[in-house]
């Protein structure tokens, strides 16, 4: 005798929908791309041809390049993070009702840290070649342990706290919170 399978609804709330994991973990990939080798790689780039030396020459503040550097490598990730979020809204039906300040606070303090990682890489990169292999190295257990493409909560019970330790998880947690936990300014500890 043929076993029959039982067709059943499920109630499935915005929360456990994939694209409520997938959506934010995929923000947060591409900001932490943007911070780590569009910043870094920018860098290096300029000193092996030798801009650093021309700085020099003109009246032109180191700070005020790494600066402006930073600024536009800040406005990419805004600009994506927003197009992304945009189709998902357009394409997927995703909710549009988020608290866009606390959105903003997060992906700037989000893709700051990505930028810094990537700046500290540079500093410690002599060529193209080593500052691409560092990059590599760093981003492959960073999405791993990010929870960029499932929930860190899939992880084997043993193996979570070292996923909290990545920068990725706490951001990819946050934005999920921010938008599809319905998180504002009365309830944002809940972010911590």
């Amino acid at each position: 005798m043929v076993d029959q399978v039982a067709l059943r609804t499920v109630p499935v709330s915005e929360r456990s929908s994939y694209v409520a994991v997938l959506l934010p973990g995929v923000i947060a990939l591409a900001l932490l791309v943007i911070g780590l080798s569009g910043f870094g790689s920018v860098l290096i780039e300029e000193e092996s041809q030798g801009l650093y030396k021309n700085l020099k020459t003109i009246d032109a503040s180191p700070v005020s390049f790494l600066s402006g550097l930073f600024l536009s490598r800040l406005l990419v990730a805004y600009t994506v993070a927003m197009c992304m979020f945009g189709v998902s809204v357009l394409v997927l039906d995703t909710p549009f009702d988020v608290n866009w300040l606390l959105l903003m606070i997060a992906m700037t303090l989000g893709s700051m840290v990505f930028l810094t990682l990537g700046l500290l890489v540079f500093l410690f990169c002599k060529t193209v070649m080593a500052f691409n292999g560092v990059v590599s190295v760093i981003q492959l257990p960073l999405i791993m342990l990010g929870g960029v493409f499932f929930s860190i909560n899939l992880f084997p019970e043993w193996f979570r706290p070292l996923a909290t330790y990545s920068p990725l998880a706490p951001f990819t947690s946050a934005l999920r919170d921010l938008m599809f936990g319905g998180v504002g300014f009365t309830n944002v500890s809940e972010i911590y």
